[in-house]
């Protein structure tokens, strides 16, 4: 028999044997709901924007989202697209996900503009080209973010929006997208940082006060709000210049901020706990020191760890992305700093010092961390920087780069002046010196590449892969580390004979040691990975399980017992097109699974949403999953960005999982109630497809 044939017989079988794995699971289904679908939007405008959604100590499900209000009200992006403004929106549910609250608008900016000033929407002003006329801008609000920390009910929701009232906002000038000899410019304001604060009651989430921290003097965006130990903190980034759009080299938009102006820095705030709900934010403060001429610093990341007189005490872990503003050394550096959470100027790393942590000869950014209050108990684990690093600027091939935070053996956690032992600079593995000056940072060890064959692979090692798209859970000692994955970035991009794939890699010893990377989405080279979860299950809850224990007589509801073992993984899916000849980003379908030992084995993974190209016809388009869970994972809560023929929203499922044979299957049910008994057939074919290549050599 001929070896396609082989092939072919092969995965037919596979793909039937499949199909009765995954009609033997228990499945119970819970309706699907659009939770932005009651804001007033403007139909099938594809309005709404960027869900994301929490879950509190007593199991109260938050929701954050954008969307329209009124077609009247206009704003527009540095391309020249035109849309309706938008409102930040909050929903919650009390119930588990079985009804919502009507969206509780925190923003009302939308329909807010400055009367007296108007602006070019796309570069023709009024010169009988068929442009449109200088028209005002509406406060249009941009990407929420929403944290609700510890075990408390307090809820921040934070947004770069348009409608700045400060007197002092400014206007960047972006050149119109059309052939010309004078293509004219579109007018875009700058945005300010607002941050609204909540509490979570019994009955109802409260609105306490809306803040506006920042003047639009300057272009504010990427801002990041976390808080822990007592203390609240929010840090974003401002450009003198105006939001830079970039050249879209790498899978965003070129609108990211990535890109800066010279002298972009890094600001922050912070708020204690014991006033959440009385006092007021401090006075921005500057955390690099980049004058107008020197470079620019982007998309900082930050963690609020605990201290022994919390509350009101607290540590703040600071990084980001800075320009090297240097001709010969092009890229990014990723700089570190920690310091007291309320005094930026006090501790390890203070304002103004910033540590080097990546190769200062190499282009790194994308800087993320997962950090926690207590080390691990065997090998005192409690930080994993993560962040991408190559040689080629402009979204060339990288790997993931890493360094681990340990508490060295003898810490005392009740000594006040090492409570922040395991997150300074020389608790880090591999080891830094601790500067700020690069030709110093030269003899920082190299970091682990968590994306290589070898731990201790340099990118140039193997030049041609790619990696992106990092994400990590740390549990006691435990790390495990996501990340979409293409043996050959050049291949991926410009022909349709390889795509990105999910991969997860982990460490059981606080990263002493590693196991090889594993290939969980095994996706056919049509489609590629886009947007990769990792997520843990949260703390036990001390008032209905004490101890942790689900078995302990004074537990009352196991499902708030954490079960530390279990994680939960989840992809996006998109078409994988050849560069040259792309329509966009198409996305389809949206995956899960779970792991119920530490990653050993894995759950069969099962569509939550199936997406289609043909939106007319049916199909619709799914991405930007967030996934969280009742401490023991039994119960799951997923929100998802869904656009269809009838316009954008954000849609919500919740699952549950039942035994069978020891097995598991995820309660999913397709939005409009389209399921497609083809479609696990497809996936398991896939997945014996991946598995013969695995045997003819291919990385797994």
């Amino acid at each position: 028999m001929k070896i396609w044939k082989q092939k072919l017989l092969t995965l037919l079988i596979i793909s039937l044997f499949s199909a009765t794995i995954l009609a033997a699971s228990k499945v119970r289904l819970h309706d699907n709901k659009y939770l932005s679908s009651l804001t007033g939007a403007p139909a099938a405008e594809n309005a709404a924007n960027k869900g994301k959604i929490v879950r509190l100590t007593d199991g109260t499900l938050v929701t954050v989202f954008g969307d329209a209000v009124n077609s009247n009200f206009k704003s527009w992006n540095y391309a020249g697209e035109i849309y309706s403004a938008r409102d930040t929106f909050v929903s919650w549910s009390k119930d588990d996900g079985d009804t919502w609250s009507a969206p509780l608008n925190i923003s009302n900016t939308a329909s807010q503009t400055d009367a007296g000033a108007f602006y070019d929407p796309d570069g023709n002003g009024v010169d009988g080209s068929g442009g449109l006329a200088p028209m005002n801008y509406y406060g249009d609000s941009d990407k929420p973010n929403i944290f609700a920390p510890g075990n408390g009910n307090n809820i921040m929701v934070t947004w770069p929006d348009k409608y700045c009232p400060s007197g002092v906002q400014g206007l960047v000038d972006y050149t119109a997208p059309y052939l010309s000899l004078d293509p004219g410019v579109i007018q875009v304001p700058y945005s300010c940082i607002y941050v609204a604060r909540l509490v979570n009651t019994a009955d109802t989430i409260n609105l306490i006060s809306v803040d506006r921290l920042t003047d639009g003097s300057r272009d504010a965006k990427s801002e990041v709000p976390r808080g822990g130990g007592g203390g609240n903190a929010i840090a974003w980034q401002e450009d003198p210049e105006g939001l830079q759009p970039g050249d879209a080299e790498g899978p965003g938009d070129g609108g990211s901020g990535a890109k800066t102006s010279n002298g972009t820095d890094i600001w922050y705030s912070w708020l204690s706990n014991k006033t959440f709900a009385t006092g007021s934010w401090s006075t921005p403060q500057i955390i690099t020191d980049n004058a107008p001429s020197n470079p620019g610093a982007s998309r900082p990341n930050i963690f609020i760890g605990k201290h022994p007189t919390s509350p009101g005490k607290a540590w703040a872990v600071l990084a980001y992305e800075e320009r090297k503003g240097l001709d010969a050394l092009k890229g990014k550096y990723v700089i570190y700093h920690m310091f007291e959470f309320d005094n930026p100027a006090s501790g390890p790393v203070p304002a103004g010092a910033g540590v080097i942590v990546s190769d200062p000869l190499e282009n790194a950014r994308r800087v993320r961390f997962v950090a926690k209050g207590s080390p691990g108990k065997a090998d005192g684990t409690r930080l994993i920087m993560l962040w991408k690093q190559g040689v080629e600027d402009q979204g060339g091939p990288s790997d993931i780069m890493a360094r681990i935070g340990h508490v060295p053996a003898g810490w005392d956690p009740l000594e006040p002046t090492t409570t922040g032992v395991g997150w300074r600079p020389q608790d880090l593995t591999p080891v830094v010196v601790g500067s700020g000056d690069p030709s110093t940072a030269l003899n920082n060890a190299d970091p682990l590449n968590l994306s290589s064959a070898e731990m201790s692979d340099r990118s140039t090692d193997n030049p041609i892969d790619d990696a992106r798209a990092h994400r990590a859970i740390i549990v006691d000692d435990f790390i495990a580390v996501g990340f979409s994955y293409t043996p050959d970035q050049a291949i991926a991009r410009f022909t349709v004979e390889e795509n990105y794939d999910f991969y997860l890699r982990r460490s059981k010893d606080g990263g002493k040691t590693w196991d090889t990377q594993r290939n969980l989405s095994k996706l056919p080279k049509d489609r590629s990975v886009k947007e990769p979860r990792l997520v843990g299950t949260p703390g036990s809850v001390s008032a209905t399980c004490p101890s942790g224990d689900p078995k302990a007589e004074d537990t009352t509801n196991v499902h708030d017992c954490q079960r530390k073992e279990l994680f939960y993984v989840a992809w996006g899916t998109e078409l994988n097109q050849r560069e040259s000849i792309s329509e966009g980003a198409i996305d389809l379908d949206l995956y899960i699974s779970r792991s119920l030992n530490f990653g050993e084995t894995y759950e069969v993974p099962v569509v939550v949403a199936r997406g289609g190209i043909d939106l007319e016809n049916g199909g619709s388009s799914n991405g930007e999953s967030q996934i969280r869970m009742t401490p023991d994972g039994w119960y799951s809560y997923t929100t998802w960005m869904q656009a269809t023929d009838e316009g954008k929203e954000v849609a919500f499922v919740s699952g549950d999982w039942v035994d069978t044979s020891g097995g598991g299957g995820f309660c999913s049910y397709n939005l409009k109630g389209r399921f497609d008994p083809v479609l696990p057939a497809i996936l398991m074919i896939a997945l014996g497809y991946v598995g013969w290549r695995k045997m003819t050599g291919t990385k797994e």
